[in-house]
């Protein structure tokens, strides 16, 4: 099993849907790539505060970084122009 065929199955994987000699595969690949493990270790920690309610306060300047990283990927996205105008006009009237 390689990262990607191992990635196709996270879902599976942690539902506990997986044939148990594909989950073989799975904990062998684990076992062999620091990568994948860390991938399901932090999923494993992100189910957990989403199942808990936990809340958790970012650090300001952590949050800015993300805010300002999150509005980079809108802007490079591009809005078509008609629809930028459009939206200009709602607010101005």
């Amino acid at each position: 099993m390689n990262c990607t065929e191992f990635l196709a199955k996270l879902t599976d994987y942690f539902d506990g849907q997986i044939d148990p000699d594909l989950l073989a595969e799975v904990k062998q690949h684990l076992c062999t790539c620091h990568h994948c493990e860390v991938v399901v270790d932090t999923t494993r920690k992100t189910i957990d505060i989403y199942r808990g309610h936990e809340h958790y306060d970012l650090p300001e300047d952590v949050s800015t970084r993300l805010r300002t990283a999150i509005m980079e990927r809108c802007k490079a996205c591009g809005k078509p122009e008609a629809a930028t105008k459009t939206s200009a006009k709602r607010r101005h009237t």
